[in-house]
């Protein structure tokens, strides 16, 4: 996933476009990137592809020396390949110099109206990078408590036209907040072999378990926490209680004791709700884009921190 794209000259930032949180500190990365073209550049490591592992990013930058000596930094996060990325990489490059080439720099600090200009120009390459490698979100829990509904809100924003229940994978592609994302509808576990199931869920940025908001339904669920902890330890998870409208339905606090973590309540049968989920799912990627409040209560139970 596609995390920031930064392309500076010495302390002039062309452009620095976060597509989802790198750092928990906002001021982190740039300063990180800096120092790195700082040492780039001392060293005199042109024209060199080089990828950089921190903590859960793997950084892939590139310093070209002429016509302008501007350095390029692509962070994802860690599950990245670069051998995939470099190649989509240098057709930024060779696009960037060209626009550079046509549009010589202002005097004084980059404007934003040259930042706009260069994002635009760049726009094709940078939907390639998004679309390289999109952000899988599994959709985990037992039968009927709403897991396809939910990818369907996700994905279209609206219901299923006449329930279904997920007995075989499906899979879709979708966009939350501008971003690429692979949503995959995973079958109850006790319909699959341990081995399958567990399969489907590997390679997963994030996970949302669907809670029916029942008592047996918590109490049979807590073993899939356990098992995604387990396999994909990394995964940030959402656990959604769903049915809350139902006069079975625990409140969130009842099946927070049950499950010793944070639920969000919630009621897939309304198509209004549809933005709210999106919502969750985008801040459970940590997408950053207009629209995402991260202020406000968070839901997320983060297991890479």
């Amino acid at each position: 996933m596609l995390k920031n794209l930064t392309i500076l000259n010495g302390q002039d930032v062309y452009l620095n476009k976060d597509y989802a949180i790198s750092f928990k500190n906002p001021e982190a990365l740039l300063q990180t990137l800096k120092n790195i073209d700082e040492e780039i550049t001392a060293r005199g490591f042109y024209n060199d592809e080089l990828v950089i592992d921190i903590i859960t990013l793997k950084i892939i930058c590139y310093k070209i020396k002429e016509p302008i000596p501007y350095f390029i930094s692509l962070t994802y996060d860690d599950s990245s390949l670069p051998d995939k990325i470099i190649p989509k990489m240098h057709k930024l490059i060779k696009k960037l110099s060209s626009f550079v080439e046509k549009n010589p720099l202002p005097a004084g600090s980059i404007s934003d109206e040259y930042q706009r200009l260069i994002e635009s120009e760049c726009s094709s390459n940078i939907e390639d990078l998004l679309m390289l490698r999109p952000a899988k979100i599994s959709i985990i829990g037992h039968d009927f408590v709403g897991k396809t509904s939910i990818c369907e809100m996700l994905h279209t924003g609206n219901l299923p036209k006449k329930y279904k229940e997920t007995t075989n994978l499906k899979k879709y592609n979708a966009k939350l907040f501008g971003m690429p994302v692979l949503i995959w509808d995973i079958p109850d576990p006790g319909d699959l072999s341990e081995r399958i199931w567990e399969s489907f869920i590997l390679g997963s940025d994030a996970v949302i378990l669907g809670l029916d908001s029942s008592k047996e339904n918590a109490e049979n669920s807590k073993s899939m926490i356990d098992l995604t902890d387990k396999i994909i330890p990394h995964a940030e998870l959402l656990i959604v209680a769903n049915k809350q409208d139902t006069e079975e339905a625990l409140k969130p606090e009842e099946l927070e004791n049950i499950l010793q973590c944070k639920v969000f309540p919630f009621v897939a049968d309304k198509p209004e709700n549809s933005i709210i989920i999106q919502k969750q799912a985008a801040k459970l990627l940590e997408i950053k884009a207009d629209g995402l409040d991260y202020s406000k209560e968070d839901f997320i139970i983060q297991r890479n921190d």
